[in-house]
């Protein structure tokens, strides 16, 4: 939606100071944030998010390793293995992230 429109409005001191805080901890504008609320969207900020993005990154660097193995018909049973023990972790990964979404929308 083309945001055309600006709008000032007055409000306390501590609003403000709530609404910046909230916003930088969403890693938002103020301006993005105000607008995720006031459409009802959720927001979910995870407090290792640094550290769960890094290690999804090393599990996807993994998983091109062995995709670039196989397509090259140079896998091993070793590369198979590894590939089954990543779909678990990544399923257990899926399962802890949806149970933190579930609790902050809550």
């Amino acid at each position: 939606m083309k945001k055309d429109v600006s709008i000032h409005f007055r409000l306390s001191s501590n609003l403000k100071e709530k609404i910046k805080r909230e916003s930088e901890k969403s890693n938002m504008t103020m301006s993005k944030y105000i607008n995720y609320c006031l459409n009802n969207k959720s927001i979910i900020v995870l407090e290792n998010g640094k550290e769960i993005f890094y290690e999804l990154n090393k599990i996807g660097n993994n998983i091109n390793q062995i995709a670039r193995k196989l397509n090259s018909n140079i896998a091993t049973n070793n590369d198979i293995k590894n590939l089954e023990n990543i779909e678990q972790e990544l399923k257990r990964i899926w399962q802890l992230l949806n149970s933190l979404k579930l609790k902050k929308e809550i």
